[in-house]
């Protein structure tokens, strides 16, 4: 069961302030309500190839996994795909607005454990959980960037 969540916000900076947070992983992780720890494992410049684990909450689940970035075109847009773990891939892009930054971030997962977990995935209301937590990440990048 694949659920896909996007979700999107002005920022009152340009993208080039707000870059050097979302293309790093580990800076992810001071923003994200979800993420409980954040490694980047290769050695080098970020860019495509980048690889790195994460570790998540998921309605009070530690899960971890690790990630490699798929996309890197610098000031615009950072897409990842997972390598071990939960199945996930997401994109963070930065669309110039006037003096500011549309942020939008997409992901897109699948509950392990087959119809039967995704079905109490359901009752737990996840899909809601990972909704607020991903407007939760775009909400605190915007206090911070605009602080």
């Amino acid at each position: 069961m694949s659920t896909k969540i996007r979700k999107s916000t002005l920022v009152n900076v340009p993208p080039s302030k707000i870059w050097p947070i979302v293309s790093n992983v580990e800076n992810i992780a001071q923003i994200s309500p979800a993420v409980v720890e954040a490694k980047i494992t290769s050695n080098g410049e970020h860019g495509v190839g980048t690889t790195f684990d994460l570790t998540i909450d998921m309605v009070g689940l530690k899960i971890k996994g690790s990630n490699e970035v798929t996309v890197y075109e610098q000031h615009l847009r950072v897409a990842w795909k997972s390598t071990k773990g939960l199945e996930n891939s997401g994109e963070i892009r930065l669309i110039p607005r006037g003096d500011g930054t549309n942020v939008s971030f997409t992901v897109e997962y699948t509950v392990p454990g087959g119809a039967l977990v995704g079905n109490l995935a359901d009752k737990l209301g996840l899909e809601k959980v990972n909704e607020d937590n991903a407007q939760g990440m775009l909400d605190e990048l915007k206090r911070v960037m605009e602080g």
